[in-house]
C-alpha cells in the first residue's frame, strides 16, 4: 500500500477564489495527490502591514469554498499557533503527526522568495516542493536552475520536469493553466460594489456580504 500523498497549500486567502480551487484541482491530477490541505496564514510574516480580513473569517471562507472538493480541506493549524505563521513550523507539525509523502505547493513568485523564509534550507530537507508556473508566464528553466543552485544547493540536478538532490527533497515544476482573477481584484470589486459571483463560490460570496468583509 503506497503512502498517502498530501499537498500543503498555504496563503492568506484574502479571500479565497475559484482560481485557487481550479489550480489545485490541476495539481492534484498532475501529481496524483490524495488530498491537499489549504492552510490560511494567521499572521503572515512577509505581509505584516497587509489589509487582511480576520484570520477566522478567512478560514471560514476557505472551509465554505472547499465543501464540494472531496480531496481538499481547510486546516486551522496556523490559527491555533501563536506568533507569526512560519511555513517551516507548519511543515514540521504536519509531518510529525502523520506518516506519508508530503508536497509543499507554492506559486513561482513565492518560490523565488523562499531564500528569505525562516530556516528555508530545512524546508527543502523535509518536504518535496511543487512550483506552480502559469502556462502564459513561465520563467525559463535556466532561471529556475540558477535560483536553485545559488540559493538552495548547487547539488540539485534537473531530471525531466523536476530537480533531484542526493540529500534534499525533490523540486517539481508544474505548468498550470492561466487564471484570470486574483484576490486583489476581488477585493477591489467588493470595494467598488461590483459583482464577484463569477469569481468566488456562492457560499463565500454570501458570507462576505453578511459580514461586510472587504467593503
Amino acid at each position: 500500500m503506497r503512502p498517502m500523498r498530501t499537498g500543503l497549500f498555504g496563503g492568506t486567502f484574502n479571500p479565497i477564489h475559484n482560481g485557487h480551487i481550479e489550480t489545485i484541482r490541476f495539481v492534484i491530477n498532475a501529481f496524483n495527490l490524495d488530498r491537499v490541505l489549504f492552510i490560511p496564514s494567521a499572521q503572515p510574516p512577509h505581509k505584516p502591514g497587509a489589509m487582511l480580513a480576520p484570520a477566522q473569517d478567512r478560514f471560514d471562507l476557505v472551509q465554505l469554498a472547499l465543501e464540494n472538493e472531496p480531496r481538499c480541506s481547510a486546516s486551522d493549524i496556523e490559527l491555533k499557533r501563536l506568533g507569526p505563521s512560519f511555513t517551516i513550523d507548519t511543515i514540521r507539525h504536519v509531518i510529525e503527526e502523520e506518516h506519508g509523502l508530503y508536497y509543499l505547493i507554492v506559486g513561482s513568485d513565492a518560490f523565488f522568495d523562499m531564500g528569505s523564509w525562516k530556516d528555508y534550507q530545512s524546508i527543502f530537507r523535509l518536504i518535496h516542493i511543487i512550483v506552480m508556473q502559469r502556462m502564459d508566464f513561465t520563467p525559463p528553466m535556466n532561471k529556475v536552475t540558477e535560483f536553485i543552485h545559488q540559493t538552495i544547493s548547487s547539488h540539485y540536478t534537473l531530471k525531466n520536469d523536476h530537480f533531484e538532490h542526493p540529500e534534499m527533497k525533490s523540486i517539481y515544476v508544474c505548468n498550470t493553466p492561466k487564471i484570470a482573477i486574483s484576490s486583489t481584484q476581488i477585493r477591489d470589486r467588493l470595494m467598488n460594489k461590483d459583482p464577484v459571483a463569477p469569481y468566488v463560490p456562492k457560499a463565500c460570496k454570501d458570507l462576505i456580504q453578511r459580514k461586510g468583509l472587504y467593503q
